[in-house]
């Protein structure tokens, strides 16, 4: 047991020492965690990793001790291999979503991940659909990471979603988590920001948007999900108007999609009544000098200008006597 003490605050220091934000090139958590079972493999011992072990690995916040650990992992028997269960699929509760950022701030301390898809928008209010699990973008090496510590502790699974485990929450039904891994710079480009009180993660609306704007566009999708997206797109704008934060604030750096001239105009034309909504919801930047010029800056200035009016050549000179 000393021994494995010994390597959980080893491993807790290389965990705390890697970051993916600030040390692209550093060695990826995948190494440390296999380093960490390989010797718990040949340790004298040679026992499953319960759940004691797996709070100490993590460190455990002392705040979160009133929760069952029963309720926060599932433990697999001794000797057995990973439990797998079906998974709920039912629309999720607010209050389930919470529970399982909880969770999420326990479970993946130290991995760079960020929640985004609906799970993202159900956490800023959005109410008229509801995901039935929870979606998680992180790089390759971050969701091998994240899939071989759930694996090893014993995390209910599904051998048809090789890349989701569940959690138990407290009502007892078993969650999905998905895990979507992307490259480092799509990761890195995605603007988010902590969800209190959790601090996990989180997309901004900015950052949905901007995602809601790119499947828009594609030459596959109906006219009725189309209507549905202008409905998203809709609600987006309107919390950001009414939350006047300047963290979910439309910009040209973390909103490439909305400004792309192949989803301006054609948003424009399909629901013109939403020009306002998006003048309301861009981020006017203050003058970098001085006090702002006698004109001051309107957030049309940042949307793509109207095509410039055709204008026809005049003749310039004497003409010609005939």
């Amino acid at each position: 047991m000393r021994f494995l003490e010994q390597l959980s605050d080893t491993l807790r220091t290389i965990l705390n020492k890697l970051n993916c934000f600030t040390k692209p090139k550093s060695p990826s958590l995948q190494k440390a965690l296999d380093a960490y079972y390989r010797n718990n493999s040949e340790s004298k011992h040679n026992r499953t990793v319960d759940a004691t072990d797996i709070k100490r690995l993590i460190s455990y916040p002392r705040a979160l001790d009133f929760m069952d650990p029963d309720t926060v992992w599932f433990k697999r028997e001794q000797g057995q291999g990973p439990n797998r269960q079906p998974m709920c699929m039912n629309d999720m509760w607010p209050s389930e979503i919470k529970e399982m950022f909880i969770m999420l701030s326990i479970m993946l301390n130290g991995i760079p991940y960020k929640v985004c898809g609906l799970s993202a928008l159900a956490a800023w209010g959005y109410t008229s659909r509801m995901p039935v699990f929870l979606t998680i973008a992180c790089t390759e090496d971050s969701q091998r990471a994240i899939l071989a510590w759930a694996e090893k502790a014993g995390m209910p699974s599904h051998p048809e979603h090789p890349d989701s485990f569940g959690i138990q929450v407290q009502d007892g039904t078993i969650r999905k988590i998905h895990i979507e891994a992307m490259s480092d710079f799509a990761f890195h480009s995605m603007d988010s920001t902590f969800h209190s009180p959790s601090n996990v993660p989180v997309n901004t609306l900015a950052a949905i948007l901007d995602a809601l704007a790119e499947i828009y566009v594609r030459n596959d999708l109906d006219e009725m999900r189309r209507a549905v997206l202008q409905d998203d797109i809709q609600w987006i704008l309107r919390r950001i108007i009414a939350m006047d934060s300047i963290v979910h604030k439309l910009r040209r750096e973390t909103c490439p999609h909305v400004w792309h001239p192949r989803f301006w105009p054609q948003f424009m034309i399909d629901r013109p009544d939403m020009r306002d909504f998006f003048h309301m919801a861009t981020h006017v930047p203050d003058h970098p000098h001085h006090a702002p010029p006698p004109r001051v800056q309107t957030s049309s200035d940042l949307l793509p200008p109207p095509p410039p009016p055709r204008q026809t050549l005049r003749r310039v000179g004497r003409r010609r006597p005939l």
